[in-house]
């Protein structure tokens, strides 16, 4: 029977693959107008973003992904009895145990990206000089910044080609009532921090 023989070679770190843990944040903005959804509703709408993002690329699966809304306005009438506002949420990308939100009984992960308020307004409508509390059109703005954070995303979801975006209310529940002739426009910010 022949002796086999073995060596244990010590670590040459000049042959180890090695990458920058440190360098520039890359971003992707996302313009989203509801009447160009694939699929879905107004409430739950599913967007096509298979040309978007890059493909599978090493350097972009390394770090981290965080998602900030920019922008977002709409003419929903419907959500008139919304005054908590409307939770913009990315059920598909947001699943991180660091983002969470206090539920009856205890916590649970959150994958709200932001928190949209519901103003409203007293306007006199028919000149008879009393007021009715109206809807103003949702329109949010936040100025991002490099060191913000954002909510974190999973980058494997974020270049599946799909992108979901539920809006649900400030507890969480489903919107009642919205109407296939009302619309939103959002702009989302995919920001990769190495």
């Amino acid at each position: 029977m022949e002796e086999l023989s073995s060596k244990i070679r010590p670590v040459n770190s000049a042959q180890q693959v090695q990458q920058s843990a440190s360098g520039k944040p890359m971003y992707y903005r996302v313009h989203l107008h509801s009447s160009f959804k694939a699929s879905g509703t107004m409430d739950d709408a599913t967007f096509d973003t298979t040309h978007v993002f890059p493909g599978l690329r090493a350097d972009l699966l390394n770090g981290e992904w965080e998602a900030h809304v920019e922008a977002f306005t709409g003419i929903m009438a419907s959500q008139d009895d919304e005054y908590g506002g409307m939770r913009l949420c990315l059920p598909d990308l947001c699943h991180s145990s660091q983002d969470v939100r206090s539920v009856n009984g205890g916590f649970q992960v959150d994958n709200a990206v932001a928190l949209i308020p519901t103003v409203h307004a007293y306007a006199d409508h028919d000149g008879s000089g009393g007021e009715d509390l109206n809807l103003v059109p949702y329109v949010f703005r936040e100025k991002v910044s490099v060191h913000d954070i954002g909510a974190k995303v999973d980058p494997m979801a974020l270049f599946s080609g799909t992108l979901r975006v539920q809006l649900r209310s400030a507890t969480n529940n489903a919107l009642a009532g919205i109407r296939d002739t009302e619309r939103w426009n959002a702009t989302l910010l995919f920001v990769h921090k190495p």
